[in-house]
């Protein structure tokens, strides 16, 4: 066998091992639906709060969740935040730790944004909620950075209580806070009874 005959088989070799590698990676390992540092954007919130005088609020921006997001600049500091990550306006640090701040608005694979999670893992739903520094000593709930991942059950009911809590509280603009989350819930529930 000559050096160049060789060479040509040690190319080939090459190229179907990475081809193999590639497709294992491709067909095994979900890379949708990535969530960001939730710690990272713990510390925005505070950040956020500490620069309006201490509050114990979280930013509510005429109700909007997209203003309301944009004042913590998320955007700017976590990409691909606003493609599948919603914000409930209009709740503040001293309400129910349980309640949903934050969630990514479609099942996902992942718990954290670590390692990649398989195609083998259920999708399930992750919230971000008040209390998320205590995130981890709830042994009934696989949790992740700051976040939980609960099922489509778990996630309804919760979300339900946040906005049935909201309209009790009546913050400012409260009215188009649980409108546009009724809408997003009607929605999911409607796609997940269809699969």
């Amino acid at each position: 066998m000559t050096l160049k005959r060789s060479v040509k088989w040690l190319a080939i070799g090459c190229g179907f091992f990475a081809a193999c590698i590639s497709g294992i990676i491709f067909f095994v390992f979900d890379t949708e639906n990535r969530p960001v540092c939730h710690k990272a954007l713990y510390f925005m919130i505070v950040s956020w709060q500490e620069s309006h005088q201490r509050t114990r609020l979280f930013p509510n921006v005429d109700g909007e969740q997209v203003a309301s997001m944009a004042a913590l600049n998320v955007e700017r500091e976590l990409s691909g935040w606003g493609s599948h990550y919603s914000y409930i306006p209009g709740l503040s640090e001293d309400d129910p730790k349980d309640l949903v701040l934050f969630y990514i608005n479609q099942p996902t694979r992942w718990t954290w944004h670590g390692p990649y999670p398989t195609v083998f893992e259920e999708k399930k739903w992750i919230l971000v909620p008040i209390g998320m520094e205590s995130c981890g000593m709830n042994d009934k709930v696989r949790t992740g950075e700051f976040s939980e991942r609960v099922d489509f059950h778990e996630f309804r009911d919760r979300f339900r209580k946040t906005l049935d809590y909201l309209k009790t509280k009546q913050p400012p603009h409260w009215e188009r806070i649980v409108k546009e989350h009724e809408e997003f819930l009607v929605d999911a529930e409607r796609r997940w009874n269809a699969t």
